[in-house]
C-alpha cells in the first residue's frame, strides 16, 4: 500500500497474479465449489484450485527436490523463478484459497501521499 488510494478505498485482492497467472481473473472470495463450472471438476480438497504454478509460500515433495528440480528463469520470461520451479516439478500445483495472508499498511500517509504524487506526475509526463 503506497498510494492514498489504497488507504482511502483498500481493495482485497489475490496477491501474487504475476506468479499465478492463472487468478488474475479471479475475484476476492471466490470458491471453485461455488462457482457453476469450476464445481464440476474433481478437487481433491475444499476451495483448491488447480493453476499451473504459484508464488510465495508453498509446500511440495521431498522427492522434487532430490530429483534436482531447482528455481531457474524462463527463457521467454513469462514469470518468475517461482513458475519455472513449478512447471518443472511434473507435479499438479494448486492454490489453497482457505488460507489469508494480510498486508498491513507499512508506510505513513505522508509516504502514500508523495507515492501518489510521484506516480501522477510520471503518467502526464511520459519519457
Amino acid at each position: 500500500m503506497t498510494r492514498v488510494s489504497h488507504i482511502l478505498k483498500a481493495k482485497r485482492d489475490y496477491f501474487d497474479k504475476c506468479a499465478a497467472p492463472d487468478t488474475r481473473w479471479m475475484p476476492y472470495g471466490w470458491r471453485p465449489e461455488q462457482d457453476l463450472l469450476a464445481s464440476h471438476f474433481k478437487i481433491p480438497l475444499s476451495s483448491l484450485y488447480r493453476v499451473h504454478s504459484v508464488g510465495g509460500v508453498y509446500l511440495f515433495p521431498r522427492t522434487i527436490w532430490e530429483k534436482g528440480i531447482r528455481y531457474g528463469t524462463p527463457e521467454d520470461l513469462h514469470g518468475c523463478e517461482h513458475n519455472w520451479f513449478c512447471e518443472h516439478s511434473d507435479i499438479p500445483i494448486f492454490l489453497d484459497l482457505n488460507v489469508k495472508v494480510w498486508r498491513k499498511t507499512r508506510y505513513s500517509l505522508l509516504k502514500c501521499a508523495r507515492c501518489s504524487i510521484s506516480d501522477w506526475r510520471r503518467r502526464d509526463h511520459p519519457l
